[in-house]
């Protein structure tokens, strides 16, 4: 309780009856790029001009800079910068603004050297990839719609003056001649890898990329695979942008960012974690300097104030809360998941519920130490809820291996920060209380920190109106300055602290271990604890600090258990029950309504206690305000809630639409005696998340003060802790104060100004941005202010027009300029008007208005003026007080001759439907093509008027033949010049015919046949084919299907014949389909198609035909052995199987029957014969029978064997006595 109270003071809560209504005016605006103390080149200088143009035409250099209403800018001579300076305007300059920081270097794209030097060669897909666009200058949102026109895509923007754009070839070609861009290149890899993430040692990286909504998926995929990494999930993010987790080789982490459609990769992060004295503290119920004593007394602080955070529901995204604890119970809602895996949970953790019991617990407990209640939270009567970030359920790299969730530790998986904020919005949580974050290594605004930015403006893309959260964010325990070779040296911060739209919160020192107070002003100093800023890219960090070293809170030991904790994790409950009370003050006093993210960052900052002159965490001094060590000091919850005088709120009543535009009010102290302290806060566009020192800001807002003393510019804080006349606009952060001392307001009418320096994105819609309608609002609180009622308003009707520039004489256009005024105003208004164009002047009829009334404007235009846009301003000045309206002026002229792009002149080889492409035209809606066969356009083909720069013809045109074409614009002057006349001829086109068309064959397995197609020319000009064995549109090669020959070319009349072989070896029977592709060079010619289907046949079986059945031998005598022969026939008829030849032998009849040979082979093919002999050699007298088996196919047959031995005849020899000799 001892926090709280030192962060309310005394002060009578006083609200203005009605507010102001807000207006347009011109802005005095700003962009600082270095500072007015620079080194000046040697001849000419970049500068901006925060003047009007009649001080500049005094000058003669107005035509020489480009008229931003409320500044010029442009590049001047130096000595003509130090003529500007030396009359006392406010002017910065810088020698080069073009200069981009990108990939940890910084450099001019135009220096083709220092590109080459600098980072690797890249080949960017030309059929989409992301590339970089910068403009000449400050981007007007004309300028988007231009590329747009041309085929680009704005996606991100980079300061300066610069789009991360998704374009293919033609796009690019066609935004590089769009008049407003200086410079079109490539998004390298170094780009999209910071150099503190472009190598790590483990194969198994967690990896969190981001990529294009408009790249192919597939093919991204692939070659994120072909380089090592495994895809585990994707989840949408923007209207541009996809989130992919994966794993993938920790040294190959440059090679992905070769991949085109990735935007960034980087190496997800372990994430860590980060009673009554503290409340005390923050309501300054302590007594006085020297020792600051604080006294019990929070509850009665509570009951006197009236709001103790009733109604407001605070998420503690922690590692768990124990629920059930006396002093919490009563404070917890239950969490509705709305998300899967969802990230409502609360286990019991001793940090959770330490940060639980510092922002809501009740002290019901009643336990005391040191006569202080423990237990007692900022905001006893807000309601909480418990998430956990989600983290792993599964494996995802070395990095995130070993966590100890029971540590706090956990890794954020690539949409985990969308889960828990959206899931914090469904269950109408306003402010989120995150005491966790990356601990060690400083990578700057990455892609989670983005991801926070996003989320602050709406948590729930998918509700019809944005739901808001804004995220209180400790920052981290870094023990102020620790350089670590990292590019932020020397700041400790973490992430996402860095984001520019969420609370940002510091830790200052309160308790000692025992409980005791810390001595006398150490309560004002920064905990030893506590991070140093800045920004890795130079913003002022933190926001604020609080009491966090040490603070007394519930614990989860027990039901009843409190603990002294130490740490900026203690720090930002303090801020978030204060944040949850000035909610619930906000609601009461304006109708129920939530106050902004915005609001609440600025009603603190704007009366946080300044700690100039105390400690920061190193034992160094503070010396600035804001500083990077206490942001803009100590929180003061008394002065937000209990203020003394009046205070004047405006929450995002306005939008800003343009780069120039500018909002103001006139204001005068409630009480003259007492300083007026004003702070202005803008929930910012999304910056890039690419980490690193690459800027992060997009829209830029400047605060100013106008009174008698001079004019006060945002951030501009003295060492007293009041602010300074002079100095420069802040450049870069997205919170601006002015602190005015009663002799500098001197209880006189104030003009309060919010100008808008640079608009370019669409801060109100971050999950589908458009950046050709960029919007920024703003939230701005003033303390001790109520608005001056005794001036004077301006009205115009109309504020804007468009004249078209007369070719002599002049022509005038009327406009009517309004003084509104209170009853009893009786001031003399005299009307001027500055910003006029050479060739343009105007007069007033009456120049001056007495009291409220009427004049009329004359704006006359002669035939000097030139085509442009110019913010002009009518300006009323009645001596005490001067008013500004804006008034947007366009002249234009006849359109100038388009430029054509493509075709080129003289191209030859054109399709037959070529798209025309030409450059756009500023101010011009319509444009004229004419396409004839003559130079003359005497034969028109095309003839028409619309409003694109490209055109598709529907029918094709002759081919090889010879076309002419010229365009013109059209606007509301009239016809525009004829462009030149291009001339092209189309291409001699080549037709395939391929007969037959589809191809059929019956094929037994194991054999192949051959197949002819012919492919034939019937076009006019050289066909060139290649033929492929896959089917269309399918990558495989049908393994069974070859051709020859595989490519060739014919001319007109000429064919091909192709022969097709079907082999089925390897094909079991059955039917089978597969195709053959033909591509062609006929012009957007479809590959042609043919379909082959076959029918694999079983091989048809063998028929075993055997000569005979029986061999009869007959009789034989027995001195003799006669043989006999028969066939064995495989009689099967064409291609059919070989006959198995398995037995040929005698198996019955004794030795007498013997196979004495045969020519049969194992296996018989079809229609072939083999020959058997059989012997019979009878050794006796008698009849003899046998078997002779013979087994084919596995099938035997017997063949009889049968014959008779026979006794030998005698011998008879001769020897010639028989015959009488």
């Amino acid at each position: 309780m001892q926090t709280n109270q030192a962060i309310v003071g005394s002060m009578i809560k006083s609200f203005p009856a009605s507010f102001f209504q807000s207006v347009i005016v011109a802005a005095v605006l700003f962009l600082a790029i270095h500072g007015p103390n620079i080194a000046l080149a040697e001849d000419e200088v970049w500068v901006r001009v925060h003047h009007s143009g009649a001080e500049l035409r005094d000058l003669a250099i107005e035509s020489e800079l480009e008229n931003y209403g409320s500044f010029h800018w442009g590049r001047v001579s130096v000595a003509e910068y130090q003529s500007l300076r030396g009359q006392g305007l406010s002017v910065t300059a810088t020698e080069n603004p073009f200069v981009l920081t990108l990939g940890g270097e910084r450099f001019d794209p135009l220096d083709a050297q220092a590109l080459s030097s600098k980072f690797q060669t890249y080949q960017a897909d030309p059929d989409g990839d992301f590339h970089l666009v910068q403009f000449n200058g400050p981007i007007r949102s004309q300028w988007l719609s231009d590329i747009r026109a041309s085929g680009i895509v704005p996606v991100q923007y980079i300061h300066p003056f610069t789009y991360v754009v998704w374009a293919d070839d033609s796009g690019l070609i066609a935004g590089r001649n769009v008049g407003s861009v200086r410079w079109v290149g490539d998004f390298l890899p170094e780009f999209r890898v910071n150099p503190d993430q472009r190598v790590w040692l483990d194969d198994e990286e967690p990896v969190i990329l981001v990529a294009s909504n408009h790249a192919d998926s597939d093919r991204l995929v692939q070659r994120l695979q072909e380089r090592g990494t495994e895809i585990i999930e994707v989840s949408p993010y923007t209207a541009n942008l996809k989130l992919i987790k994966a794993l993938a080789p920790g040294p190959r982490f440059l090679e992905l960012g070769q991949v085109p459609g990735v935007y960034t990769v980087q190496r997800a992060m372990r994430m860590r974690t980060r009673g009554e004295m503290s409340n005390q503290a923050i309501v300054n119920n302590h007594g006085d300097a020297p020792n600051f004593t604080i006294v019990p007394g929070y509850a009665d602080w509570l009951s006197d104030t009236g709001f103790d955070g009733s109604g407001v529901i605070v998420s503690i995204m922690d590692s768990g809360v124990r629920a059930t604890h006396v002093d919490l119970v009563d404070r917890m809602l239950p969490c509705t998941p709305s998300a899967s895996p969802t990230t409502c949970a609360s286990p019991s953790s001793a940090h959770g519920t330490h940060v639980a019991g510092a922002v809501a617990g009740t002290g019901a407990t009643g336990a005391q130490i040191g006569g202080f209640l423990r237990g007692q939270g900022v905001a006893p009567g807000a309601n909480l809820i418990s998430q956990v970030p989600p983290g792993l359920n599964q494996w995802w790299g070395q990095a995130c291996s070993g966590i100890d969730p029971s540590e706090g530790e956990f890794c954020l998986t690539p949409n985990g920060m969308l889960r828990l904020f959206k899931e914090a919005a469904t269950n109408g949580a306003v402010l989120a209380n995150n005491s966790w974050g990356s601990p060690g290594f400083h990578y700057g605004y990455d892609i989670i920190t983005q991801q926070v930015d996003v989320l602050v403006r709406n948590s729930d893309p998918d509700s019809p109106t944005p739901v808001p959260v804004l995220p209180l964010w400790s920052i981290q325990n870094g023990s102020g300055d620790r350089p670590n070779g990292s590019q932020c040296d020397p700041a400790s911060l973490g992430s996402p602290e860095e984001a520019k739209n969420v609370f940002a919160i510091g830790a200052s020192r309160l308790q000692n271990s025992n409980g005791s107070q810390v001595g006398g002003s150490q309560i004002f100093s920064v905990g030893q604890n506590s991070a140093h800023g800045p920004a890795c890219d130079g913003r002022t960090n933190p926001d604020i600090v609080a009491p966090g070293w040490l603070t007394d809170s519930t614990s989860s030991a027990s039901n009843t258990a409190h603990a002294f904790n130490g740490g900026t994790s203690m720090a930002s409950p303090v801020v978030s029950g204060a944040s949850a009370i000035f909610v619930q003050y906000f609601r009461e006093a304006f109708d129920g309504v939530t106050p902004s993210p915005a609001m609440v960052k600025a009603a603190f900052t704007a009366v946080a206690i300044n700690m100039q002159g105390q400690l920061n965490a190193n034992g160094g001094t503070i010396t600035e305000t804001p500083s990077r060590f206490q942001g803009w000091g100590r929180l003061d919850l008394d002065a937000v809630v209990n203020p003394t005088q009046q205070v004047l709120y405006f929450d995002q009543e306005h939008v800003f639409t343009e780069t120039g535009q500018s909002w103001s009010i006139p204001v005068v102290a409630d009480d003259g005696d007492e300083p007026m302290r004003l702070m202005l806060m803008w929930t910012d566009a999304h910056g890039h998340g690419l980490a690193g020192t690459t800027p992060a800001w997009v829209n830029l807002l400047d605060l100013s003060v106008d009174s008698a003393s001079g004019t006060y510019l945002g951030n501009q804080i003295g060492s007293d802790g009041f602010s300074t006349t002079g100095g420069v606009p802040d450049d870069r952060n997205n919170m601006e104060g002015i602190f005015l001392r009663p002799d500098q307001h001197g209880g006189q009418t104030l003009i309060v100004n919010v100008a808008a320096a640079q608009v370019v994105a669409d801060a109100l819609n971050p999950w589908n941005a458009d950046p050709e309608n960029p919007t920024q609002d703003f939230a701005l609180v003033c303390y001790n202010c109520v608005i001056s009622e005794g001036g004077f308003e301006l009205a115009l009707n109309p504020f804007e027009a468009s004249i078209c520039i007369p070719d002599d004489d002049s022509v005038s256009i009327l406009a009517d300029v309004s003084v509104e005024a209170p009853a009893g105003y009786t001031g003399t208004v005299d009307l001027s008007a500055d910003g006029l164009p050479a060739g343009v002047t105007s007069s007033f009829d009456p120049a001056s208005v007495e009291g409220a009334g009427q004049s009329e404007w004359t704006l006359t235009v002669d035939a000097a003026a030139e085509a442009g846009s110019s913010s002009l301003l009518v300006i009323g000045d009645d001596g005490d007080e001067i008013q500004q309206q804006p008034f947007a002026l366009t002249l234009l002229s006849l359109p100038d001759a388009p430029l054509l792009i493509a075709p080129g002149d003289g191209d030859t080889d054109v399709g037959l439907q070529p798209e025309l492409l030409w450059d756009s035209l500023a101010g011009v809606d319509d444009y004229r093509l004419q396409v004839a066969t003559d130079v003359g356009f005497a034969d028109l083909v095309v003839d028409t008027m619309f409003g694109s720069t490209s055109f598709n013809f529907e029918e094709k045109l002759m081919d090889g033949s010879t076309y002419f074409w010229r365009v013109l614009g059209q606007d509301q002057c009239g016809d525009g010049q004829w462009s030149e006349v291009f001339q092209f001829q189309t291409r001699f086109e080549p037709q395939a015919v391929v007969s037959p068309a589809a191809l059929q064959a019956e094929i037994i397995t194991s054999q192949s046949a051959s197949l002819s197609l012919t492919i034939a020319n019937s076009g006019s000009g050289q066909l060139d084919w290649e033929i492929a064995n896959v089917v269309c549109g399918d990558g495989e090669a049908i393994h069974w299907l070859s051709v020859e020959p595989a490519s060739g070319s014919s001319t007109v009349g000429d064919m091909d014949e192709v022969t097709v072989t079907i082999d089925a070896a390897d094909l079991p029977p059955g039917a089978y389909a597969g195709g053959l592709c033909i591509t062609t060079n006929v012009f957007e010619g479809a590959p042609v198609s043919v379909e082959v289907t076959v029918d694999v046949l079983d091989l048809p079986p063998a028929v075993v035909e055997i000569e005979v059945s029986a061999l009869e031998f007959g009789s034989v005598p027995t001195n003799l052995s006669p043989s006999r022969n028969f066939e064995i026939r495989n009689v099967a008829v064409g291609i059919a199987a070989d006959l198995s030849i398995d037995t040929i032998a005698v198996i019955a009849g004794g030795s007498v029957f013997e196979v004495v040979g045969h020519d049969c082979p194992s296996s018989l093919p079809a229609g072939q014969v083999c020959t058997v002999e059989v012997r019979f050699a009878p050794d006796s007298a008698r009849a003899y029978s046998g078997v002779l088996r013979i087994t084919t196919d596995g099938e035997s047959r017997n063949i009889v064997l049968s014959g008779i031995g026979v006794e030998p005849d005698p011998i008879i020899f001769r020897d010639g006595f028989e015959d009488g000799r």
